[in-house]
């Protein structure tokens, strides 16, 4: 028993001592000695557009868990002692007339020698050096005119400038027109901003022949409504149903077997309804003519036209158009809008000082309708 108890303990120092050289092996004292390092650190903050440096600017930087602000000297330099060495060393600039900069990097070394670390940080003006991005953002809210309108007042419009890998956001609000405009910073040299556009919910008249599973037409008639639609900078435009302005229903009421169908109906230039032609011409008519009645989604009245019954069947050839009416719409289909994409240019390349740059955009026709509609 005793010499059991004797192995087991010789066999505990084994492994205690495999498991301390481990630890030697991986713990070097360069290790030992960059746990325990502080290094002085230079924040130096500098203007891009004049390649100046920045008096009285307020440096904060938070380290162990302590957030400590120095101004910057003469020469555009924040001197911070003993502050730890590692990543993610939080930093945030500030100056009167200048962008606000929030940004992090890592305090790293060559050696655990190293004693000083220097840091370069631009720091934008908001008034001078400047340039201006401005344009407008149009949107089909009403599909039923030839008309293109404009993105609600109010939408708001984003310009992210990255500094450092860190974006600064500026935004605009798009007026009764449509119109945006930014004053943006920038330099000599040119910068790169992207834009970016709310995504929007609106409410979009629109002409339907019916839902999705209703009844074909005459059963399901045409109409306009307006239908909660998703406009955004993204996505492919949802299809837009055609939908006939001016259409015509035989009278339902004349005694027969199956229904003609109407599925065109010209008029001329001056309003006036001078034709229709049929799809489907029935069956089981008894009486001598039947009356057609023209119905319109944009106006017009008058119209008088009835058909001649041959065989129990209703021709184009025995149409018989009493009076025309007036008023009547000369375009063929109630959406006059054709499906289009949205275009939102996202990017500015290279903007200068003073340099006015012009970005319109357009949301389209909309990428998402809470109703299925054809």
């Amino acid at each position: 028993m005793k010499r059991k108890i004797f192995k087991t303990m010789i066999l505990l120092i084994m492994l205690a001592g495999v498991f301390f050289t481990a630890c030697e092996d991986e713990f070097t004292e360069k290790d030992a000695l960059d746990a325990q390092q502080t290094i002085d650190v230079s924040i130096y903050v500098y203007d891009p557009a004049t390649d100046s440096s920045l008096v009285n600017a307020a440096v904060t930087m938070v380290n162990g868990g302590e957030a400590i602000t120095i101004q910057t000297n003469e020469l555009g330099i924040a001197y911070f002692t003993k502050i730890k060495i590692g990543d993610n060393v939080l930093v945030r600039i500030e100056k009167e007339g200048y962008i606000k900069r929030l940004t992090d990097f890592d305090i790293s070394t060559d050696n655990y020698r190293q004693s000083q670390y220097m840091e370069n940080i631009a720091l934008y003006s908001l008034t001078q050096n400047t340039a201006t991005i401005k344009g407008k953002l149009e949107i089909e809210t009403d599909l039923t005119n030839d008309e293109t309108e404009y993105a609600p007042e109010g939408t708001k419009v984003y310009a992210y400038l990255t500094l450092d890998g860190t974006p600064v956001e500026f935004i605009a609000t798009v007026d009764a027109n449509g119109k945006y405009e930014f004053t943006v910073p920038a330099d000599y040299y040119g910068v790169y901003y992207e834009l970016r556009y709310s995504s929007l919910e609106l409410s979009q008249t629109i002409a339907k022949n019916g839902n999705e599973g209703d009844p074909d037409f005459p059963e399901t008639l045409p109409s306009i409504v307006d239908i909660n639609t998703v406009f955004n900078s993204s996505g492919y435009a949802i299809s837009i149903p055609y939908v006939r302005s001016v259409y015509a229903v035989v009278d339902n009421s004349a005694t027969h077997d199956e229904t003609a169908i109407i599925y065109n109906v010209d008029v001329n230039s001056d309003g006036e309804v001078y034709d229709i032609d049929f799809s489907d011409n029935g069956s089981g008519y008894t009486d001598i003519s039947v009356d057609v009645n023209i119905v319109s989604l944009f106006g017009g009245s008058g119209a008088v036209i009835s058909v001649d019954v041959s065989g129990g069947y209703l021709y184009d050839w025995d149409v018989n158009i009493t009076d025309g009416g007036s008023g009547y719409p000369t375009f063929d289909y109630a959406n006059q809008a054709s499906i289009d994409s949205p275009y939102l240019p996202s990017y500015v390349y290279n903007l200068k000082s003073g340099e006015i740059r012009i970005v319109n955009g357009d949301y389209g026709t909309g990428v998402y309708r809470d109703e299925e509609i054809q």
